[in-house]
């Protein structure tokens, strides 16, 4: 059962009505969901059949509940609780009863006991003392609902009567949402059916079912072969039919196993493909990263190049400053030399007149010593300026 909001009509009667007023067939074959409101709370209940059905086997129900649980729980739709139904009349718990009960068990799992309730109705039906007496067997029983309760389930008697149901109804509605084990299991964990708790339960029934046939054919056979030293033709034709039937059983057994072994085969395919899906996907998203990431580079790479230019410019910028004022610098220099070699000039004249009128040659020759050196002097640092600025230019000139 399981709980939404939604505007639906009102139907709160259904559970009663379905299960228990006519007292009619029991249960269900296949699975039917019910919308209706009680209270004021929108409710669905699901109808499932039981691993006890006489038309279908276990295989075939559980793999209507797995694949219903799946689809249900993939978009998140949970249960919020589950209503487990046994007859008190049934005083005995035969291998039918035992192999639903451990079916339910494994499909539920322990935590969502605490979800699940008990119900027994048809207490009217049967003296009371000996219904008292198997419901405390019944909950005492680990087998039967010991461990069940343990684990928080509730056990209630139904009294079979509208009110009673609502109140059953309401009671699971204010709970908490639930996971299955066998949802869990498929989905999160997505394990193929067979490899479920509740697919092995129905694996290790279905190999047991096919050593018990298969001795049941070799005594068969035994008997058979006496049947025919005997001349019993009779008892021949009697193991014959038998033989047919438990050759009959073997085949639903075998058919069964390839049901689960096909739908293995089915989720690994399924698991292939979700895992090429995935991969695509990857591959998608590598691609796409790896294009941003080369988008990136290239706009760091504009930038850099842009700054680059920037700094070129800001160079250029400089290097023409610098050279106008190594430019000025060197005219100046260049000026104040050629001041000096007009005044060397001029005081070379004045010395040679003197040197004329004096005739004194030692004096004269410490002039022309005084002249060469201020010349040469004077002379280096207008050359060797210039070379420099002419280096200087050249390397502006390239950027």
């Amino acid at each position: 059962m399981t709980t939404d909001n939604g505007d639906w009509g009102y139907g709160g009667d259904w559970f009663w009505k379905k299960q228990f007023r006519s007292h009619g067939k029991w249960g269900t074959q296949q699975i039917t969901a019910f919308k209706f409101n009680t209270n004021g709370q929108n409710i669905i209940l699901v109808d499932t059949p039981g691993f006890n059905d006489t038309y279908k086997s276990d295989t075939e129900i559980l793999l209507d509940l797995a694949k219903w649980l799946e689809v249900t729980y993939r978009p998140n739709a949970k249960l919020t609780g589950i209503l487990y139904l046994h007859r008190i009349t049934d005083v005995r718990m035969d291998g039918s009863a035992m192999r639903n009960l451990k079916m339910f068990r494994k499909l539920c799992g322990e935590d969502p006991m605490k979800n699940v309730i008990i119900l027994s109705p048809f207490w009217g039906q049967i003296d009371i003392e000996r219904a008292i007496a198997h419901e405390a067997e019944l909950k005492t029983n680990p087998d039967f609902w010991g461990s069940m309760i343990e684990h928080g389930a509730q056990v209630l008697r139904f009294d079979v009567t509208q009110q009673s149901a609502i109140d059953t109804l309401m009671s699971l509605a204010t709970k908490a949402k639930m996971t299955l084990d066998i949802q869990r299991e498929l989905v999160d964990e997505e394990k193929p059916l067979g490899e479920t708790a509740a697919g092995n339960a129905v694996n290790e029934e279905l190999h047991r079912l096919e050593n018990q046939y298969r001795e049941k054919l070799d005594e068969i056979q035994q008997e058979t072969a006496a049947a025919l030293a005997e001349k019993d033709v009779q008892y021949e034709k009697i193991l014959k039919a038998e033989r047919q039937k438990m050759e009959q059983k073997l085949e639903r057994i075998h058919s069964d196993q390839e049901m689960l072994r096909q739908e293995r085969r089915e989720e690994i395919r399924r698991i292939e493909s979700d895992n090429k899906r995935k991969i695509s996907l990857l591959q998608k998203e590598y691609d796409s990263k790896l294009q941003r990431q080369q988008l990136e580079a290239d706009r760091l790479r504009d930038g850099d190049k842009a700054e680059m230019r920037e700094q070129l410019r800001e160079a250029r910028m400089q290097s023409t400053t610098m050279l106008a004022q190594f430019r000025g610098q060197i005219q100046e220099i260049q000026d104040r030399s050629d001041d000096q070699i007009r005044e060397m000039r001029d005081e070379n004249e004045a010395l040679r007149t003197e040197a004329r009128s004096n005739a004194t040659q030692g004096n004269l020759g410490g002039k022309l010593a005084q002249l060469v050196a201020s010349g040469a002097l004077a002379a280096m640092d207008p050359l060797a300026i210039p070379v420099a600025l002419a280096s200087l230019a050249d390397f502006v000139s390239e950027f």
